[in-house]
């Protein structure tokens, strides 16, 4: 499995529209874009793929299908699809990593504050495959930054034989903490999501005892988010799951040497355990 080629199914999208931009855009884009992806994900009908994918950062039907179709040119010219699939050849052999299927598309700009620079990524990785958001702005390095934490969540969960529903809080606070740990090893810290500067280890620290140690079994997926993205009724800061996970893999790999393939296997209480926190 590989980098697949949706470059075709989406100038199949440019040119269905052109032909029937009578029919309802959702349909058009369902039909075009999600029936495809239904022989790589088996456990997801077309439609669920399709409005889980417009919440994850895929464009929107009613954006200019003209702007569409100019930024799948770009990304093209751009070498995109050729570019991530060598990146993904190596993560894989590297990390000793599964066979899943990478999907790439343009990323939304609908619903993007305009005072703010638009976001140019945005990936998400299911149990049977990755999915990228790109614009065709972005550089070569942010989009294999973007597929090398994703594919570190898929490696991760291959490794421990883990499933993403049965993970708990400190499970999710770890994948992301190593998904971005890898980032950095890899291409530098140029590009690392922000939130890993937000908060200083004294800060951290704090966090993890006040609203994180007590509640690190949780599975249910709402309340993960919650702690993850920060916000809510609990009034956790911003990131500060995602900051907190890079800083335990950080501080835990300050003191331990582990290839790829054994911290990928490591249970997640030895990794705190060994680390600058506790439990």
């Amino acid at each position: 499995m590989t980098v697949v080629d949706t470059k075709s199914w989406l100038r199949n999208y440019c040119k269905t529209y052109q032909k029937k931009a009578s029919l309802d855009n959702y349909r058009i884009q369902c039909e075009t874009l999600c029936f495809p992806i239904e022989s790589y994900i088996r456990d997801m009908s077309a439609e669920e793929l399709h409005f889980a994918l417009l919440q994850y950062g895929l464009f929107h039907p009613t954006e200019d299908t003209q702007d569409i179709c100019d930024s799948v040119h770009a990304l093209d010219q751009f070498g995109i699809w050729n570019a991530l699939n060598m990146e993904y050849r190596h993560l894989q052999k590297e990390w000793r990593g599964p066979s899943v299927p990478v999907f790439i598309f343009p990323i939304t700009l609908s619903n993007q504050p305009s005072c703010q620079k638009p976001t140019e990524k945005n990936g998400v990785s299911l149990e049977e495959g990755i999915f990228l958001f790109v614009s065709p702005f972005i550089l070569k390095q942010e989009v294999f930054a973007v597929l090398a934490h994703e594919y570190n969540h898929s490696c991760r969960l291959f490794h421990t034989q883990n499933h993403r529903h049965d993970m708990s809080l400190l499970d999710v606070i770890l994948l992301e903490g190593m998904a971005e740990y890898a980032v950095g090893k890899r291409y530098g810290s140029k590009w690392n999501a922000g939130w890993i500067h937000m908060y200083s280890d004294n800060e951290l620290q704090a966090l993890w005892t006040d609203h994180y140690i007590d509640h690190l079994g949780i599975k249910r997926e709402e309340e993960q988010l919650e702690y993850m993205f920060g916000g809510g009724t609990r009034n956790i800061p911003e990131h500060a799951g995602y900051a907190i996970g890079f800083s335990i893999i950080t501080s835990f790999l300050n003191q331990h040497s582990f290839s790829w393939t054994e911290l990928f296997s490591l249970d997640s209480k030895y990794i705190v355990e060994h680390s600058a926190f506790s439990l």
